[in-house]
């Protein structure tokens, strides 16, 4: 027999098997319970998480001879056929290439006929979203009032593209990424089963690289034991085949960021390059690092948010002092930005290169600029108090400025009450005359009432401001 890849071998054939979907299973398993089978189903959510294996085990338990059941045999005719993928009564239909509306034609043409051995004729439409917008048109009124033998199951990793008329037709069932720990205990079975050598450190990196996905975590961990072969395997071998760079670098690296030695960086940097490993890859795994490094800080040495091994989080709480969280937060968001720029550059390493040097600049938490911003100011108003003249005083030195100096000998006091009260209610005539002429009252805003005399009233400008007086 030739050789199944872990994630076949592995599949799991009845709803218990799934990991990471209780949520769906149970629902599914008490709606078959009590007889409340629909007729169309929708599972979305990321690859790799169990989506299509879910609606062929759901497509056992219906058809199952002693069913409908929530716990498929796996020994009847029909669940054996549709293990293997040969069961004429459940068609599975890749979405991408029978996407147009001669296909979903003929699909309505065969959903008339009756199931040949099964209680339920099933079709699996995976990647449904690719289906154009014609054919989901033609598939609607099938879908929403098949025969009573026929059963719709769409899988999808992108619900948004379903139009709302196919959605509000289905039972939709959100799958939801794999939590790590769970996706490493069943790696940890699985060699189990397989009686492998591999350290608990390497599988928990696979486990991290599956990045939810446990199809994703079965393949590399495939790929680790086709490179060591008989022999143990080692975190360090698991690095090297997945192109991880290994956590002493990075480390080594935050420091150097943390002393801002641009020359060595950039030696650290040729260094990696020269090694082969992937450079968006190491951008990727330099930002995790630094979350780590925050989310340890934040959150404390026992959180058990992440799942670190015990030694890399003591490494990390070690050197908690090196950056604040703001400055942990400014880093994390350059090297996403690092990351995005990577992607549309003919030269990646230069955009890293040129980045590591912003990073290696003298950084000043934006707390502490506000701060030295605030006693700057405090201190220019001190000054400006103590060699700035009065109000008054300036305003009567361009007064008399303003007059000739004959004329500055011969003015007198005038009615100072009458005049002060003139001065009091100045902005008020000022608001009237701008109501009746604005042009006025801006030539008005650079005067101020002198003196009274019979009652005319003398307004003086400062020196330079003729226009204003002749206006």
């Amino acid at each position: 027999m030739s050789y199944l890849v872990l994630a076949l071998k592995y599949r799991p054939q009845t709803f218990d098997e799934i990991v990471g979907q209780e949520h769906v299973c149970t629902t599914l398993k008490n709606g078959i319970a009590l007889g409340k089978i629909a007729h169309a189903y929708l599972f979305s959510g990321p690859r790799g998480i169990g989506k299509t294996t879910t609606a062929r085990i759901l497509a056992k338990a219906l058809n199952c001879k002693e069913g409908p059941t929530p716990e498929p045999c796996n020994k009847c005719t029909s669940c054996l056929e549709i293990t293997r993928g040969s069961s004429l009564d459940v068609l599975e239909i890749d979405g991408a290439s029978n996407r147009g509306i001669d296909e979903i034609r003929t699909l309505r043409e065969n959903v008339k006929f009756a199931p040949v051995s099964s209680r339920y004729k099933i079709y699996i439409i995976d990647e449904a979203h690719q289906i154009t917008h014609d054919a989901f048109n033609a598939l609607l009124k099938t879908l929403e009032e098949p025969p009573r033998h026929i059963i719709f199951m769409l899988a999808t990793t992108q619900p948004e593209k379903i139009p709302a008329t196919i959605l509000s037709r289905c039972q939709r069932f959100a799958f939801k990424l794999i939590p790590q720990k769970k996706i490493f205990d069943r790696l940890n079975y699985i060699a189990e089963k397989e009686k492998l050598r591999i350290e608990k450190e390497a599988l928990n990196l696979i486990a991290a690289r599956g990045e939810g996905s446990l199809r994703d975590g079965q393949s590399l961990l495939d790929q680790v034991i086709s490179y060591a072969g008989e022999k143990e395997i080692s975190l360090e071998e698991t690095n090297f085949v997945l192109g991880v760079l290994p956590f002493e670098r990075l480390v080594e690296f935050s420091d150097l960021i943390a002393e801002q030695k641009a020359r060595e960086i950039l030696s650290l940097i040729d260094k990696i390059a020269e090694s082969g490993y992937n450079l968006h890859q190491f951008i990727k795994d330099l930002r995790q690092h630094f979350r780590n490094m925050l989310l340890l800080r934040v959150m404390g040495k026992d959180s058990k948010f992440l799942e670190l091994p015990e030694k890399h989080r003591e490494i990390i709480m070690e050197k908690e002092e090196q950056f604040t969280e703001e400055n942990l937060v400014r880093i994390i968001d350059l090297l996403s930005r690092t990351y995005e720029s990577m992607k549309w550059s003919e030269q990646p390493r230069l955009v890293i290169e040129v980045d590591m040097f912003r990073l290696c600049q003298p950084y000043i938490p934006i707390g502490e600029v506000i701060d030295r911003i605030g006693k700057l100011e405090e201190s220019l108003k001190e000054e400006e108090t103590e060699t700035e003249p009065p109000r008054e005083r300036e305003v009567q030195e361009a007064q008399e400025a303003a007059m000739p100096i004959e004329e500055r000998e011969k003015v007198p006091a005038g009615n100072v009450p009458e005049m002060e009260e003139i001065r009091d209610r100045w902005k008020e005539v000022l608001e009237y005359v701008k109501r009746l002429d604005p042009p006025l009252h801006a030539c008005l805003m650079e005067g101020s009432p002198e003196r009274m005399e019979e009652n005319l009233l003398y307004i003086v400008f400062p020196r330079n401001y003729g226009f204003h007086k002749d206006r």
